[in-house]
């Protein structure tokens, strides 16, 4: 993966937060929130991991 060149070609590069939740049964559901300060703001017992996005915005 080139980063470098995919910047150039426009991307942009975004954090966004990804929820990791067990339901009863042991299930994990997974979400993901545009910015980390949303999710934290309605994680209640998630389990937070923080990603990187590329974006290209035409």
């Amino acid at each position: 993966m080139d980063i470098k060149e995919m910047l150039k070609a426009g991307f942009v590069k975004k954090q966004v937060a990804i929820l990791i939740d067990k339901d009863r049964n042991g299930k994990e559901h997974i979400v993901v929130i545009d910015t980390p300060e949303h999710a934290k703001a309605y994680k209640g017992s998630a389990a937070m991991r923080l990603a990187t996005m590329y974006v290209k915005e035409d």
